[in-house]
């Protein structure tokens, strides 16, 4: 008898511990997600029963949460408007794909051989014990520890050899298809990034202990609390980078230095780049011989000027979503109104060979607003401004979304070889204008 039951009591002891952590549990839903099957081109409506396999996509409409748990207490939550994809579900690994929106997770209970990898087109990041936010946008990825440590790296082809940078608490990283971990800076996250939104910790359990014995919330909101402590920490900091290397200009090849020191105060933060060109041939002292002496020689005062713009890497004011935001110098990925004039602009494609210094700003105090840019102050050749009015910024509803604005760009040199051609104008008026919304649903007209 025990022979003849051998082989089925082995196969039981082999799998049992596949299925203690390789088992997803859809915790909490709200709003409607819906997943694709392995081999199927339809997408179907998400059920708190449904089973979650190898290659099954998950995708999430606009104001929908979604969370999954894993036996053994790792939890992966999609925050609104965001697909991914679980290509890996192992005893030891797991892998999750996210072609785009927002993803937080929290891995505090991983043993030493098990792994949580988060993935995009441009970034990779390996988690043992940490809580991680994961952004996702066309070619750009933020990633974001709020606690523990984790692992980041791009997944760009040929730059996956490289090895991966450590992010610690309240560090944050952007990478893109052009930009990897060696040449991205880490910067310190604000503590709007480091929030995390209660409604995410409204476990079943937990509500339904609420509604019996009348529970505060708050005790199930562990990561708001942490932010709360290190609130502080992250508000005011100096951080010091450096990176080494080698470049050439024209025939000549040079070594390469560069300084990045950075200091951040609540709505203020500041970073310069400053590099040197060094030939190897003559004293450091001897600046002349610098293979940028150029742009350190401040000959004039309009010269003097433009050296001192181009070694600010950013200079920050505000709050993206706040009343005002200014940003000197790198502008990455920004967009006017709608985006039908101005869409995922930037200046920085040729960093650090051509480097420029922008200026980017939006003042929304109210009512009435605007936006523009300038993509390189030294020349001011291609600026764009934009006036809206949001007459129901104060309702509570979809309402405050109502905006139309009037948008006017031109590039005042647009051959690069002529200097002497004429300019090019472009106007349009936009708008966005709600015409339905529900609890799940939001329908919006974009003019």
């Amino acid at each position: 008898m025990i022979k003849r039951y051998f082989y089925i009591y082995f196969i039981i002891i082999i799998l049992l511990p596949v299925n203690l952590f390789s088992k997803a549990k859809i915790t909490f839903m709200k709003g409607l997600c819906e997943i694709q099957r392995k081999g199927s081109q339809e997408y179907v409506v998400l059920k708190k029963s449904s089973e979650i396999n190898e290659n099954d996509t998950i995708r999430t409409s606009p104001g929908s949460l979604l969370q999954i748990d894993f036996k053994n207490k790792a939890v992966i939550r999609s925050v609104s408007s965001s697909t991914f994809t679980f290509s890996e579900i192992n005893p030891d690994k797991i892998t999750l794909f996210v072609s785009g929106g927002n993803i937080i997770t929290s891995f505090t209970q991983l043993s030493k051989e098990q792994t949580v990898v988060l993935k995009s087109e441009v970034a990779e990041v390996a988690i043992k014990k940490a809580v991680v936010k994961f952004f996702v946008e066309y070619n750009t990825t933020t990633v974001i520890c709020v606690k523990g440590s984790i692992n980041a790296k791009s997944n760009v082809s040929q730059w996956r050899h490289i090895d991966p940078v450590t992010l610690g608490t309240t560090d944050k990283i952007v990478l893109t298809n052009l930009i990897n971990q060696t040449n991205a800076p880490i910067l310190t996250a604000s503590s709007d990034e480091l929030f995390v939104d209660k409604e995410l910790f409204k476990y079943e359990t937990a509500i339904k202990k609420i509604k019996k014995e009348k529970v505060n919330l708050e005790e199930f909101k562990p990561e708001e609390t942490f932010v709360k402590k290190v609130k502080k920490k992250a508000d005011t900091g100096f951080r010091f980078n450096g990176a080494f290397g080698a470049v050439q200009l024209q025939r000549d090849s040079y070594f390469s230095i560069a300084l990045r020191p950075e200091f951040y105060y609540k709505d203020f933060s500041i970073a310069l780049y400053l590099p040197l060109y060094l030939d190897g041939y003559h004293k450091f002292y001897k600046t002349s011989k610098w293979g940028n002496y150029g742009e350190w020689d401040f000959k004039s005062t309009q010269d003097a000027l433009g050296d001192l713009l181009i070694k600010i890497d950013y200079l920050k004011w505000g709050k993206e979503d706040g009343d005002y935001y200014f940003v000197i110098g790198k502008l990455k990925r920004f967009t006017l109104g709608n985006g039908f004039i101005v869409r995922n602009l930037n200046n920085v494609e040729s960093f650090p060979m051509i480097r420029r210094s922008g200026l980017y700003f939006n003042i929304n105090p109210g009512v009435i607003g605007i936006q523009g840019f300038i993509a390189d102050i030294n020349v001011a050749d291609i600026q764009g401004y934009r006036i809206y009015l949001k007459p129901s910024y104060k309702a509570n509803s979809p309402k405050r979304d109502l905006e139309i604005g009037i948008t006017c760009t031109f590039d005042a040199n647009p051959g690069i070889s002529d200097r002497k051609n004429p300019a090019l104008f472009a106007f349009g008026i936009d708008g966005n204008i709600p015409v339905y919304w529900s609890k799940t649903i939001i329908i919006e007209l974009m003019a």
